[in-house]
């Protein structure tokens, strides 16, 4: 099942999932919002109430089969219909206070990561409505 292609907006992966009760999971990497999307299935069966865990950081294509994705230590948890979850601030300043990250990138990891939710949260707390107004179509299994 492991495979992964490429659209203008970003790069899909899935995967068979490496824990339990995992079976699968799937991914995109979008540029444009500096995102990575990920869902993760215990079944084949698509998610009538997917969890979007949604990573902050850097992510691009470096060539034409070849992509770079940096993680910024600070993520949202989108439920549709739910209030937007932040986590892992604690980590991005202590990443930063250990010099792993400078300031303009914990500053622009955490603004970014604001936005997120505040995007989610204009449009009825739908993560794929949102990212659709930014011309960006995610399918998933």
């Amino acid at each position: 099942m492991d495979s992964y292609h490429a659209e203008p907006w970003g790069l899909y992966l899935v995967r068979a999932a490496d824990a339990p009760p995992y079976r699968y999971t799937e991914t995109w990497l979008l540029p444009t919002p500096s995102i990575r999307v990920t869902m993760h299935h215990v079944n084949a069966a698509h998610d009538r109430d997917p969890i979007y865990h949604i990573y902050i950081g850097k992510f691009a294509r470096i060539e034409p089969k070849r992509w770079r994705a940096e993680y910024h230590y600070i993520d949202v948890v989108a439920r549709n219909g739910h209030v937007p979850e932040l986590r892992g601030v604690d980590e991005l300043f202590a990443a930063h206070a250990a010099g792993h990250v400078s300031a303009d990138i914990a500053q622009h990891a955490f603004e970014q990561a604001t936005a997120v939710v505040d995007g989610i949260a204009s449009h009825d707390h739908n993560f794929e409505r949102w990212m659709s107004t930014q011309g960006i179509t995610l399918h998933w299994l």
